[in-house]
């Protein structure tokens, strides 16, 4: 998990950042899914819960 979640990011981010250093107004934006939360999902009363019925 730890290898596409974060050591994917992190490789891709150093490949582009020749790229970002040559742009006016280079950005890095992460993305990432509200199911990644593990506080939302230990969490009772939360919108995952209440949906998906998948709390821990």
């Amino acid at each position: 998990m730890f290898q596409t979640n974060l050591f994917s990011v992190v490789a891709v981010t150093r490949e582009f950042l020749p790229l970002l250093e040559k742009s006016p107004a280079g950005r890095i934006v992460n993305l990432s899914s509200i199911l990644g939360s593990l506080t939302l999902q230990a969490m009772p009363n939360s919108p995952i819960c209440a949906d998906e019925g998948i709390c821990l």
